[in-house]
């Protein structure tokens, strides 16, 4: 009887473990190319906000709340970005349209405009972050 309640209550435990690890947002980095050069903007899983690159890139925060990261990341589940191409270019594209957005190990990339779900995705990031280029 014992031994049947403990594997009860280890598999309760492992469930709840495992359902706590897949509520826990994902860090995302998204990046591009400007005017100025390559930007990249790293938002980490506790809602640090880092940027590097691009001399024209203005931002106005260094740190988003848990429930915008919460927020981005249920985005960017129901805008199903594990099931994105690695790579999209668009008629007209430019190096200047090209940008990038990475959640975990997967890497999206597009040139140009012409991915509804990834440019909605990106600016939800942008706006996340309040950060935007400067001429």
């Amino acid at each position: 009887m014992r031994m049947v309640l403990s594997v009860a209550v280890f598999a309760a435990v492992a469930s709840v473990s495992q359902s706590a690890a897949a509520a826990t947002p994902h860090g995302f980095t998204f990046g591009g190319n400007a005017l100025h050069g390559s930007y990249v903007v790293q938002v980490n899983a506790d809602g640090s906000v880092h940027v590097s690159g691009d001399d024209g890139l203005t931002r106005s925060t260094t740190q988003i709340s848990e429930s915008e990261v919460v927020a981005l990341d249920q985005r960017a589940k129901r805008a199903h970005f594990g099931g994105f191409p690695a790579y999209t270019h668009c008629s007209r594209a430019t190096k200047l349209t090209t940008t990038w957005i990475r959640i975990g190990s997967k890497k999206v990339t597009v040139a140009g405009t012409c991915f509804a779900a990834y440019q909605q995705l990106r600016t939800a990031l942008v706006t996340a972050t309040r950060f935007y280029l400067s001429p």
